[in-house]
């Protein structure tokens, strides 16, 4: 099938190395960023990729875990991508109010703050509704990472400009805008190929189909929820207790090891769809061999990744950014051992999913999003910015192994139930045979 490709070396070879410039590009401008700027105003910058990063997941509806899934395995892929954005659409513009009137006459925020909090949001909802899912179904990852490459080629050059030339108050702001501008720039192209390879519009036909994503995908955004119990909370907690200078310093470490966190999603990518593929035909041993295969080598090429960027972070920080930073480099330590954890859990995601399992993954996130919050909550206020690692690390650890236990007792429950059915067969084929 066309989704072979993603695993051949010269796809990953050519796919990574766009992957890892706009990383490169990334990484850059947000070290200068808090090189320049003190951990203070990086502060702020992290305060409102938190709100990004949220509104991302609460647009997606789960999407982001099962739409290449369902592109896959359902007919009328067409007609699942656009209802899929109706959807997305609408809780895009159900999310945007409820946050702009909770920071306008809710929480009164400084305006600043607010201006950030309103522009990262904006930017977080349209990366939302990005319809990323057609490119991997219809075989163009690299042309996707073309366009994300744009994107962050818009945001390196702007952010740079604003850093060596603006001179003003607002400069947080301005890149807020940037980035804002390069998302913009990535939507239009995106839904540009997208109208150009499908003829299927928004029509009254579309309404059972979105109505059985919202049903289907109701469990997965519950337990995205529960995820951003997780990773998102404990940021919010830790800005609220110690303030934006220990959020900058959270947020650089958590910036520090974007290079595994990247190398663990495009894994996943090109892993998607193939587990989509294995999962539908139910094959107990062939199901268990690709999970196996699928959690070595992202837990290898983590680890790969990883060990040299232990040994030279605490060099990075001290030597580039400075002593104002030293904070971050226990932050960073407790981040590594996370990042391995992620990239299980990345995998056991999909895999939970592949096996229609949303309500159990809802369950799991959910409890131990909870209890992020609680051990977050004791752990900042016992051991700083590091106790907010510690939270998400130890929550997230033990979700990973419930899912994984999961998966496995549901690959061997659909075995037995396959035996099961063969027995009943061969009796009734010997009788056929005999007449």
């Amino acid at each position: 099938m066309k989704f072979k490709k993603y695993l051949s070396f010269k796809y990953i070879a050519t796919l990574s190395g766009l992957n890892y410039t706009q990383a490169a590009m990334s990484f850059f401008a947000s070290m200068l960023m808090a090189k320049m700027l003190g951990s203070d105003l990086f502060g702020y910058y992290t305060y409102g990729i938190v709100f990004h990063t949220m509104l991302f997941i609460i647009v997606q509806f789960g999407m982001d875990k099962t739409l290449v899934r369902d592109l896959v395995q359902e007919k009328e892929a067409e007609k699942i991508l656009i209802s899929a954005t109706v959807l997305k659409l609408g809780f895009s513009l159900l999310a945007i109010l409820l946050i702009t009137s909770w920071a306008l006459f809710w929480v009164g925020m400084e305006w600043k703050k607010l201006l950030i909090v309103l522009i990262c949001t904006l930017a977080g909802s349209l990366y939302g509704v990005s319809p990323k899912a057609w490119f991997d179904y219809t075989g163009q990852v690299r042309k996707h990472a073309l366009y994300m490459f744009l994107d962050k080629l818009i945001f390196f050059v702007g952010a740079l400009l604003i850093l060596f030339f603006a001179r003003t108050d607002q400069i947080i702001v301005h890149i807020c805008l940037v980035l804002l501008l390069g998302r913009l720039t990535l939507v239009g192209l995106e839904w540009r190929y997208v109208f150009q390879t499908t003829r299927q519009r928004f029509d009254a036909a579309l309404k059972p189909i979105i109505k059985s994503l919202l049903f289907r995908n109701s469990w997965v955004w519950l337990a995205a929820i529960g995820n951003l119990m997780m990773t998102n909370m404990n940021q919010f907690l830790l800005e609220s207790k110690l303030g934006t200078t220990q959020l900058g310093q959270y947020g650089l470490a958590l910036q520090l090891i974007s290079l595994i966190l990247l190398v663990q999603s495009q894994v996943l990518r090109l892993s998607a769809p193939s587990i989509a593929e294995v999962t539908k035909a139910s094959d107990g041993r062939r199901i268990r061999r690709s999970l196996r295969n699928h959690s070595l080598l992202t837990f290898g090429l983590s680890l790969a990744v990883l060990v040299p960027v232990y040994l030279l972070t605490p060099l990075f920080i001290r030597y580039f950014l400075g002593h104002s930073f030293d904070q971050a480099i226990p932050i960073f330590k407790v981040f590594c051992l996370w990042g391995l954890v992620y990239g299980q859990a990345l995998i056991c995601n999909q895999y939970l999913l592949s096996l229609h399992l949303q309500r159990y993954y809802f369950y799991i996130a959910l409890s131990f999003g909870i209890l992020s919050i609680f051990l977050a909550y004791l752990f900042i206020g016992w051991f700083g910015a590091v106790g907010a690692v510690f939270s998400l690390l130890t929550a997230h650890s033990g979700s990973v192994l419930v899912q994984l236990i999961l998966v496995l007792y549901q690959i061997k429950k659909n075995d037995v139930t396959l035996e099961k059915t063969k027995g009943r067969l061969l009796p009734a084929e010997a009788e056929v045979g005999a007449a």
